[in-house]
């Protein structure tokens, strides 16, 4: 046998050889020279790749002929194999384990459904199981929400009745239509399906472009768990944990069900979790961010950052930019390496994004890989790669928004590397690299106004930049640049940029009736940067405005709340009144309703009354305390009122 002979997918492993220093007969402690070494050696069996059905069966030994062996020829019986000619054992085996790996996970669902339904209805479900000898059919009527229990009650007859329809409404009006089994057993196939669909909508296309649509999409329509490279029961739970909590539809269904679905789906991505025990894969890694998204909706960032970390430990021991330039020399490679690309790139504006709520340039560095394939249009397309028609239900998507996306996190990395190098703040060298970074934004993004979410994304994300690029300079400084008359102050742009902000936010509104965490994020960027303004009743509108908008998305991202309660603190700290327009908007996230242990630990930059405030009534030390939003959200609970 050749040596070098690779053993590819679907070839027996060869049998080593016999060692020189094994002995050919047992050793008995008696010489053996008298018998001829010959009589210790047996021929060698012909090893087959598969025996047929019979010889199986009997344990015997079978010589393999096709059409009929030979001791079912001698025994005149029918002959057949398990596997077909031409067909590789270890595919046969592999699918056999998808197969046994599916029938596991119904048992599984169909144990927990057992455990969960109330007493009667469990043994009524028990009693038509053991009846039929059929447990799937059975668990699959439950399953589609039909009327199996003669004793419902009429309300809870209708609550199945109202979750079906919900169920079907949600499926047609998807365009993209995934089965929810095997990925998950807390919803159908029509509510994941919106829930996907949301993703590659608003939240997937901007704030984690990390997933490459079709290759996801289709292992989950596979719907083979073990074959699947880039779609997990994991990675499927978490995506509609943090898709909750931004469908309508989901949360009909949570107050028909009497459970919230976000924590649902959380609940059970935790359990997928531990049963992953580290291993260290994409699915897994998206999966974990978005937990620490998840939680971080919910405003409890302090506790789940664990989950963040984890990921890019996960994300260090796949190597997967060593992994990309070893495929730049491999044909018919592209499609590998537009998906690290993707994983890569997606993660680090994921990262970005975050690290602005910390203040700190992002964990994760600039990926050494090409940014992924980006096709530049003048036509805008839907979710499937179509052109965008008006008259159907899609969002329509820019062409080349993710490289505008990339160049705009990488401008804004570049920005907070040198921000945090200490350079001082107003001075003319300060003032001129601040600019220069300003007169960036317009040739790298190349935005427009569009029907489309995208590019107000993409606006709101440039805003961010500005924001950054005028953090702790006096607001009456000149700032004359390129795009902005001569005279030009700090406090005109930033107040001119707000205000348009929460007007485009409010077309955003009136034109999707979605807004998804960005734009939610960005409402309270546009509140906390107009406080200084509030002297001006020109800004009023434009706070208040803003103000109803996350009073309105609480019931979506509970963190609004305790950032409410943070814009309320701020303004108490900077000597401003909120305007009397604004304050019913704040009602219920004052004083009273601050936690005792707040778990939210966003950082902010802040204006220099406000750190002296923290520092003279705060019993630590400046640097412990600067920037810390709960810590100044305490002070006003001690002090403000």
């Amino acid at each position: 046998m050749n040596s070098k002979q690779p053993s590819g997918q679907g070839q027996l492993p060869t049998c080593p050889k016999p060692s020189a220093y094994a002995p050919s007969a047992p050793f008995n402690g008696q010489s053996n020279r008298s018998i001829p070494p010959r009589a210790f050696i047996r021929p060698k069996r012909a090893m087959i790749s598969v025996a047929c059905q019979n010889c199986r069966r009997r344990k015997a030994k079978c010589n393999g002929s096709r059409p009929t062996c030979k001791r079912c020829h001698s025994r005149g019986e029918s002959c057949t194999y398990e596997l077909e000619r031409g067909k590789a054992l270890t595919s046969v085996l592999k699918q056999k384990r998808d197969d046994l790996m599916n029938e596991n996970e119904q048992y599984r669902e169909l144990f927990q459904l057992l455990c969960t339904k109330p007493k009667d209805e469990a043994l009524e479900l028990f009693r038509r199981i053991r009846e039929s000898g059929e447990p799937f059919i059975v668990f699959e009527a439950v399953r589609q929400a039909e009327v199996l229990f003669p004793n419902h009650s009429p309300s809870e007859t209708y609550g199945s009745y109202q979750l079906e329809r919900l169920d079907r409404l949600a499926l047609d009006g998807s365009i993209i239509k995934v089965p929810a089994r095997p990925w998950t057993i807390v919803a159908g196939d029509g509510l994941v399906s919106e829930l996907i669909t949301n993703l590659f909508h608003f939240n997937g296309t901007y704030l984690l472009p990390v997933l490459e649509k079709d290759v996801f999409i289709e292992d989950m329509k596979s719907g083979h768990v073990i074959g699947s490279r880039y779609c997990t029961p994991f990675l499927v739970n978490a995506i509609c944990a943090v898709e909750s909590n931004f469908s309508e539809r989901a949360k009909q269904f949570g107050v028909i069900a009497k459970q919230n679905l976000s924590d649902r789906f959380f609940e059970e991505a935790k359990r997928l979790y531990e049963r992953e025990q580290g291993c260290a894969s994409i699915p897994n890694i998206v999966a974990l961010v978005l937990m620490y998204l998840t939680m971080a909706i919910k405003g409890r960032d302090k506790i789940s950052r664990i989950y963040l970390y984890t990921a890019y430990a996960l994300l260090n021991r796949l190597s997967l930019e060593e992994k990309f330039q070893a495929l730049e020399s491999r044909p018919g490679s592209q499609k590998e390496k537009c998906i690290i690309s993707r994983v890569l790139w997606g993660l680090y504006i994921m990262e970005s994004r975050i690290a602005f709520y910390y203040s700190h340039p992002s964990i994760l560095p600039a990926p050494k890989v090409p940014k992924p394939p980006d096709e530049f249009g003048t036509a805008n397309m839907d979710v499937l790669g179509r052109l965008y028609d008006e008259a159907t239900s899609a969002v329509p998507l820019v062409p080349g928004i993710n490289t505008i996306n990339c160049n705009l996190t990488e401008l804004w990395n570049d920005l907070m590397q040198y921000i945090c190098q200490g350079a001082i703040t107003g001075s003319d060298t300060d003032l001129r690299s601040r600019k220069s970074f300003y007169c960036m934004i317009n040739p790298k993004t190349r935005t427009r106004i569009s029907l489309s979410p995208n590019p107000k994304l993409a606006r709101m994300h440039e805003t961010e930049i500005i924001f950054t690029i005028l953090r702790d300079v006096p607001l009456d400084t000149p700032f004359h640049n390129l795009y902005d008359l001569p005279g030009t102050t700090v406090r005109d742009i930033l107040r001119k940029r707000c205000i348009a902000d929460v007007e485009l936010i409010g077309v955003y509104m009136n034109k999707w009736q979605f807004l998804g965490g960005l734009a939610y994020r960005h409402i309270h960027l546009c509140m906390y940067a107009l406080i200084p303004f509030l002297d001006d009743s020109a800004t009023h509108p434009a706070f208040s405005t803003a103000c109803m908008i996350a009073q309105q998305g609480i019931s979506r991202m509970k963190v609004l709340g305790y950032l409410l309660q943070g814009i309320q603190a701020f303004a108490w700290a900077m000597g401003k009144t909120i305007p009397e327009s604004a304050r019913r908007y704040l009602h219920g996230w004052g004083v009273e309703a601050i936690e005792p242990d707040l778990p939210v630990s966003f950082v902010l930059p802040q204006p220099d009354n406000v750190k002296e405030a923290l520092a003279r009534n705060s019993g630590s030390l400046l640097e412990e305390v600067e920037s810390q939003l709960g810590s100044l959200i305490e002070l006003w609970a001690r002090l403000g009122q």
